[in-house]
């Protein structure tokens, strides 16, 4: 069974990334975007070894700064 967050990346339409050359550490091969809404929008990437992943970037812009008393 799979996870919520992988039942969304499933609807990803996912672009494949050029190939670097030499590269032995992990790397994207593909990109797309998970958008909740027209303003909600998070890049992600699929590694080398299948995992895939959110820019981190777009993650600290979703949540923002901690909001005080939580």
């Amino acid at each position: 069974m799979s996870s919520p967050i992988d039942r969304l990346l499933d609807t990803v339409e996912w672009r494949e990334l050029p190939l670097p050359t030499g590269e032995t550490e992990l790397y994207a091969t593909h990109e797309g975007e998970l958008a909740f809404s027209d303003d909600v929008r998070l890049r992600c990437y699929v590694l080398s070894d299948g995992t895939r992943v959110f820019d981190a970037g777009d993650v600290e812009r979703l949540f923002g700064e901690p909001q005080q008393g939580f």
